[in-house]
């Protein structure tokens, strides 16, 4: 992805919305691009974390306890607060 397109497209993510663009680059830098197939598991609870994820297509599947708690799509993030 092109530096700008990567910049416009996180800026869309309320997260990063107000960095400039040097703040985005250092993010960029951090940031890994996955491709992950359907119903490959992310992260467990209580397990240990070391990233965010923000989701640029499809959905990601939240569950607590195996309950179904939340659908988070393009431009949303979890993860955070590990």
């Amino acid at each position: 992805m092109a530096k700008d397109t990567y910049h416009d497209y996180l800026r869309r993510v309320p997260l990063f919305a107000e960095l400039d663009d040097d703040e985005l680059d250092h993010v960029g830098q951090a940031a890994t691009d996955l491709n992950m197939p359907a119903g490959q598991v992310v992260m467990r609870q209580g397990s240990l974390a070391h990233e965010m994820v923000v989701v640029v297509e499809g959905m990601l599947e939240v569950t607590r306890d195996g309950e179904h708690i939340a659908d988070i799509g393009p431009g949303e993030f979890a993860g955070e607060m590990a």
